[in-house]
This record gives C-alpha cells, sequence and structure tokens, in this order.
C-alpha cells in the first residue's frame, strides 16, 4: 500500500523530466482505480443515505481535510484554524489519526494543553508538529476520532474539536466541512488512487462547506479550479491561502536563528515531505543558495548514517547549514547533531480574506 502511495504522489509531484514512464505506470495501475472507485462509492452511498450510523460529540467539529493525497497544505491550516478559534475562546481539541507513527498505540493523548505527553513514534510528525505549534490546545491521537474526541471532552474539558484529514472520516458529525485545493496541482492527471493522486471521484466536492485553495499568488489554475467546484456545488464559499516563512531554528533545541544568518551563503536542503519542491522554491526565493537537494519519501524516519553521510557531503562543498521542514524536524531531532548544523524553516498560513473566512467559521459554530 505505501509503494501504491508513493508511485501515485511520484507520478505528479517528483520525477516530472520522466513523466513518460510515470504516465505508463498510471496506465498500468488504472484497473486497482476502478476497484478503488467502486469500494470508495459504495461507502459513500451508504453514509449518503444513512445506512451507516454517524456519531455526534457534545461539542462543534470542524473537519480540515482534502482530496488527494499529500502536499495540500492541509496540516498548516488547521494550525491556522487552531488558532483563530483558541483565540475566540474555544477549548480545542485536535484529532488525529497519526499516520506512519512507528509505534501504533491505542489512543495517544499527544498534548494535554499544558505539557506534551508523547514522544515521536507514539505520536506522528504532524501531530506533534500541530502540539508543539498550539499550546494549550490538546492533542489526541486515535484511528476512531469519536473515541479520541469524548476522551478530550471528559477528561480536558474540550468543547471544539478539529479533525486534522477528516474529509474522508464520515463516521463523525461535523459542523463545518473545510476542504483544502492545492492551487498549483490541483486534481493530479484527474485519477483516483493509485493510478493517481485523488483519494475520491471530484463530485464529493458537494460535501465540503467550503474550499480553501492554498498556493494562490500567481496561479493561473485559479479560475479552473472554480469551475471544477461550480460543476458540483454551487454558491460554495472559495477561499485562498498562502505559505508564509516565519523563521529559522535549530533542530536540537529548538532555538531562534537571525532571518539573515545563512543569506548569500551555501546550503543543503533535505526534505521528505509529499511536495519538496515548494520547500525548496520557498528557500531560493528567500535568497539563499541551494547548493544540493536531498528528498525522501514523506514520513521517512530519517537514520543517523544517512545524516551522517549528508553531512559530509554538505563538508565537502562547505556548505554552511543543512536546511529542512519543521515537519522533518519531528523525526530528525532524536539523532545525534552533525556540521553543519541541522536547521529548519517554520512556515505558516496566511489567509487572503482573513476577516472573511473568521466570519465563515464563527457563523456556521453559532448556537443554531
Amino acid at each position: 500500500m505505501d509503494l501504491l502511495i508513493y508511485l501515485s504522489m511520484t507520478n505528479t509531484f517528483i520525477l516530472e523530466k520522466r513523466r513518460g514512464y510515470f504516465r505508463l505506470i498510471s496506465y498500468l495501475l488504472l484497473p486497482l482505480s476502478a476497484l478503488y472507485y467502486l469500494a470508495i462509492s459504495l461507502i459513500n452511498w451508504l453514509y449518503d443515505r444513512d445506512y451507516v450510523a454517524v456519531k455526534g460529540l457534545n461539542g462543534k467539529v470542524v473537519s480540515v481535510g482534502n482530496l488527494t493525497l499529500g502536499g495540500s497544505g492541509k496540516t498548516p491550516l488547521v494550525e491556522y484554524i487552531g488558532k483563530m478559534l483558541q483565540n475566540q475562546g474555544w477549548r480545542i481539541a485536535l484529532l488525529s489519526r497519526g499516520y506512519a507513527r512507528k509505534e501504533r498505540s491505542p489512543l495517544t493523548v499527544v498534548s494535554d494543553g499544558k505539557e506534551i505527553l508523547a514522544e515521536m513514534s507514539r505520536a506522528g510528525d504532524e501531530p506533534l508538529l500541530l502540539a508543539k505549534n498550539l499550546p494549550g490546545a490538546v492533542v489526541i491521537v486515535d484511528k476512531d476520532r469519536y473515541q479520541a474526541g469524548l476522551l478530550a471532552k471528559d477528561n480536558f474539558k474540550a468543547n471544539l474539536f478539529i479533525l486534522d484529514d477528516g474529509f474522508q472520516y464520515r463516521k463523525l458529525k461535523r459542523d463545518v466541512n473545510i476542504l483544502v485545493i492545492n492551487g498549483k496541482y490541483p486534481f493530479g492527471n484527474g485519477r483516483l488512487f493509485p493510478a493517481g493522486i485523488l483519494r475520491e471521484p471530484l463530485r464529493s466536492l458537494k460535501r465540503a462547506d467550503a474550499i480553501v485553495i492554498s498556493e494562490p499568488l500567481g496561479n493561473s489554475n485559479d479560475k479552473a479550479i472554480r469551475e471544477i467546484i461550480m460543476r458540483h456545488k454551487a454558491n460554495l464559499s472559495v477561499f485562498h491561502c498562502y505559505r508564509s516563512p516565519s523563521g529559522f531554528y535549530q533542530v536540537k533545541g529548538d532555538d531562534p536563528i537571525p532571518d539573515d544568518y545563512f543569506k548569500s551563503k551555501k546550503i543543503v536542503c533535505l526534505s521528505a515531505i509529499a511536495r519538496p519542491s515548494a520547500f525548496e522554491e520557498d528557500l531560493k526565493a528567500m535568497g539563499f543558495s541551494v547548493e544540493k537537494k536531498y528528498r525522501f519519501p514523506d514520513h521517512h524516519y530519517f537514520t543517523q548514517r544517512e545524516i551522517d553521510a549528508i553531512a559530509a557531503s554538505a563538508r565537502d562543498i562547505a556548505a554552511e547549514a543543512i536546511i529542512t521542514t519543521q515537519k522533518d524536524a519531528m523525526r530528525l531531532q532524536a539523532l545525534k547533531g552533525v556540521k553543519p548544523p541541522l536547521i529548519y524553516l517554520k512556515i505558516e498560513m496566511r489567509l487572503l480574506q482573513e476577516g472573511e473566512f473568521c466570519q465563515f467559521l464563527l457563523n456556521s459554530l453559532a448556537p443554531q
């Protein structure tokens, strides 16, 4: 399954120079996509007609998800929404499946809102990142988000629950369903997994209450995306967000580093995320000289041997730093320090229509 996910994402994001090769793989995987289509269509049909029971929590539920595999900016948007609603006085609980955890233990409290209680192997990189960036929010990981929500309600008095990657998790009622679409690669090649990156057919857009298009600045796909949305659900609220670098930090210790410290100096870029090109473009836009790029599959657990080899290569070209993402830093912190140092770039989401988006959320969560 992990290989199929990797191939379907690679087809769109990674090896564009070998596009013909991956187009062939996509065609070969079409029979599996047909089976996947039948399965997901049956599941949605059962939910749409109330043949499957949907549970509710005693509190408001906001779901943030996507239609594609990886690279949409979903987790930074979850963080953005969490901060916004915390500022409105809500007691937030983030409920996550905890994808790619090493230890698939049952329900795990990553943060009780006061301190982080679970290490990387039990928490997963994205839940741990959210726990660090959202102090005061409860973060719980479990495949059963309903049970996680009950724990957050009973033990930590949460009254608002945010489902991270919740669009396909239809077992739980939600008050607002937010769908994130990558503005540059909105639907990949238009095919379902594993021949493409779509997790559901495009008609599932009708379940969304709002669409957030990420990376819209200078993006020529915006009009086409809106046209596709309108075919499936008219008068749907559409917002735009973009990535905003917010600082550099040491991987070991999280100590801040001045933004201009490494500018005009050689650096090495390291990432294990769904779409590494966006991260690399951010660094270039900030004026860095990226001498080498190291890309690993999404959620990859680095070994000391891998990092030592990368550090040796960086020293050979007199690089000043190895710069990675904050998500990758979660999986690097347990390793020994190297020279040149490991630095991560923290990225935050910004909404172009911040006031309108906040009002949309508050209206959606208002008592009926």
